[in-house]
């Protein structure tokens, strides 16, 4: 409390220094980043054509481009020229504004005297209570000097107009389609009053995409162009496929600009832009389809070799490469190769693509009759790094001895779920088929039972147990059964086991189990609060806006960005990066607004985040805002009315100017106390986060 209170007396003080009654106007020197770039001569300001000659005793229009190198835009700037040289202002030229990173042309009207070619002149614009100024004092290379003039120029004092090029971008929303032919489309535009030569744009790529060109030639990502008139536009793009591995999101891009004046002197640029990456891939997804004994019986004699055909399918849009199958449990006891061998290579596998591939294996000769299995591991490079699926086939022995005595096994052949990912707190379907491996008995009377760790995933309903009649010898029987998983389950892969008791042909008990797991993610649930929206505003004038926001979820949002959307500019200039916010973490947003339209104007808050699974979630808190006409603003006293208030009487000014001072000074320490008390809030309120009342919104 002491700091924030000498920091409001340290600004009483600051503010009242008045001298006179005045108060100490303080100027800054305008960065070079706006000044007049080129200039033409005319009769009038309608005129086109450029004059060649600038005579003694005349008036003629220049008009100046005046080029703002900012990365803001600027407004009241104004220009003057100064009766000093062999020139003087006839009348002053309006105050403008410039956008941006462009230009605009000032006209103004002066008088020759003849007497000097050179001619000064100032700009100057605010931001706030700052004051920015710039003197050129340029060359007017078309003005003819009086030969009896007595007037010395000098030369090394003026400030020489170089043809200066400015290039920029004006297009900066684009997006690619991971895995398709797509186009980067940017337009470049010379903004200043000069050609641009021997243009060379490059694209830079961002965090998260540096391999986007990996695949592609130089053209991708490098254009060129001869050159580039003032105040033309190019489209410029950029033609490639991105990787269909590419996740997708919003990236950063830069575009590096490098150009010559006519001169031969280089200029460099560099623009940063978002990328957006749409991702309608799906992710390489090998598994083996099927496998065939080849031959005319389709099954494995015992102690006998034979030839296995593995097909595998690629589940995914995205090409698996360099792929591979490994036998990881080859056995004296079951199957096995002999003499030298390595894996089996099948290529590439395309998206939606399948492949085949033979093996020469040898049967032992203590196999039992019915579907033995066989793990088989897939190895193949996605995105250059290499993965490894392991699949559980199922290879048919008939014709050994003693095979009607072999007991028969029931297996988990397949399955799969309703839904791509399971929510804890959700209920899905689950679709299974339980196989008879015998080839010859049939089994009777099975009872399956369901469980998982700690009973995580249970049947919505009813028993977790149920009943099949029979299945007849390498047949399957297809069942479903729908499950509810625990609200409070951790994002992690959680057992669910399978476990099955039954008869063979002649009544013996028998039991088998299956055991797989189910990937449960926790729902990411973020809470708005707290919102303060302007409800009006005027139009080039800041307004604030902030709110809380909670993750009240189980698991971490990752990668969360706010932004703003509208017709409103913000004070960061896009989106704000926040990271990850863990569960049971607050944080607030307080931000400024600047309308840029009359009228009533709907606003986004928008929330990005990533969840466990890399899946994009986007939330929308929309409000609106309804905007006048931007404020006039007196040219004596900036007030608003445009009217110089008359002087009180009976009380002396710089009374009142104290006061004033005194009331700011309260107000901004007032605020920094409440900014300190907000804060010390937010971290009381986030260690209880779950008993804050307000709207849920969930994902």
């Amino acid at each position: 409390m002491k700091k924030y209170l000498q920091t409001g007396l340290f600004l009483l003080m600051a503010m009242a220094l008045i001298i006179g009654g005045r108060a100490i106007a303080f100027a800054a020197t305008l960065p070079a980043q706006i000044s007049v770039n080129s200039y033409g001569v005319y009769t009038d300001t309608s005129s086109t054509n450029q004059l060649s000659k600038v005579e003694e005793g005349l008036t003629y229009c220049i008009k100046f481009t005046v080029l703002n190198y900012t990365d803001s835009d600027l407004s009241g700037v104004k220009l003057s020229v100064a009766n000093a040289g062999g020139f003087s202002e006839v009348s002053a030229a309006a105050a403008f504004a410039i956008a941006s990173s462009s230009s605009t042309e000032v006209p103004v009207y002066v008088d020759f005297d003849g007497s000097s070619k050179y001619l000064t002149l100032t700009l100057s614009y605010s931001v706030g209570a700052d004051t920015y100024t710039r003197t050129q004092k340029i060359s007017i290379s078309e003005a003819v000097v009086k030969e009896t003039t007595t007037v010395v120029d000098d030369d090394d004092d003026f400030d020489p107009i170089v043809p200066t090029p400015k290039l920029s971008i004006m297009s900066r929303d684009v997006s690619v389609t991971a895995g398709q032919s797509s186009t980067i489309s940017l337009s470049l535009n010379n903004i200043s009053g000069n050609t641009a030569k021997s243009i060379v744009a490059m694209l830079q790529p961002g965090s998260g995409i540096e391999d986007i060109f990996a695949d592609a030639g130089d053209g991708a990502y490098k254009y060129s162009l001869n050159t580039l008139s003032a105040g033309k536009s190019q489209t410029v793009n950029f033609t490639f496929t991105p990787p269909a591995s590419l996740k997708g999101g919003s990236y950063p891009m830069t575009l590096n600009l490098t150009y010559r004046n006519t001169s031969g002197t280089t200029y460099t640029d560099s623009y940063d832009f978002s990328l957006k990456v749409d991702s309608n891939t799906m992710p390489v997804d090998l598994q083996v389809a099927s496998v065939k004994v080849l031959g005319a019986t389709g099954q494995v004699m015992a102690g006998k070799a034979f030839d296995l055909q593995v097909n595998v399918k690629n589940s995914g849009s995205v090409t698996a490469k360099s792929v591979k199958i490994a036998f990881d449990d080859l056995s004296q006891d079951t199957f096995f190769r002999t003499g030298e061998y390595g894996d089996l290579s099948l290529g590439s596998v395309a998206g939606s693509a399948t492949v085949s591939g033979s093996v020469h294996l040898t049967a032992s000769e203590s196999l039992d009759n019915g579907f033995i299995p066989l793990s088989v591991s897939i190895k193949y490079l996605d995105a250059g790094e290499e993965k490894t699926v392991t699949s559980k086939v199922f290879i048919p022995v008939g014709g050994a001895e003693g095979g009607e005595g072999a007991v028969p096994r029931i297996i988990l052949s397949q399955y799969h779920m309703d839904q791509p990912t399971i929510s804890a707190g959700g209920i899905f379907t689950f679709y299974f088929s339980l196989q008879n491996t015998s080839l010859s008995k049939t089994v009777n009377n099975l009872k399956i039972s369901v469980g998982s760790e700690d009973g995580v995933i249970i049947p919505n309903s009813g028993s977790n147990s149920f009943f099949v009649r029979s299945i007849q010898p390498g047949k399957e029987a297809s069942l479903q059964l729908e499950l509810s998983v625990k609200a409070d389950a951790e994002t992690k892969s959680y057992p669910l086991t399978f476990s099955i008791e039954f008869e063979d042909n002649k009544g013996t008990q028998l039991t088998s189990s299956e055991t797989i797991s189910i990937p449960v993610i926790q729902p990411q649930k973020l809470v708005i609060q707290n919102q303060s929206y302007p409800p009006t505003g005027n139009v080039g004038m800041p307004i604030a806006l902030s709110l809380e926001y909670i993750n009240k979820g189980k698991g971490t949002l990752y990668n969360l960005t706010v932004s703003v959307e509208g017709d409103v500019t913000t004070e960061e200039g896009g989106n704000i990066y926040v990271g990850n916010l863990t569960s049971g973490s607050m944080d607030y947003l307080e931000t400024e607004i600047t309308p840029n339209a009359v009228g009533e104007i709907p606003c986004k808050i928008v929330f990005t985040f990533e969840d466990a699974s890399g899946e994009e979630n986007r939330i929308e808190e929309p409000f609106t805002i309804s905007v006048a006409e931007a404020m006039p603003v007196g040219p004596e006293t900036g007030d608003p009315t445009g009217e110089v208030p008359p002087p009180e009487t009976g009380g002396s000014p710089l009374i009142w100017i104290i006061l004033a001072v005194v009331v700011v000074a309260a107000v901004t320490t007032v605020l920094l106390i409440r900014r300190k008390r907000k804060k010390a809030r937010l971290a009381r309120e986030s260690e209880d986060a779950e008993d804050v009342e307000e709207a849920d919104i969930d994902i």
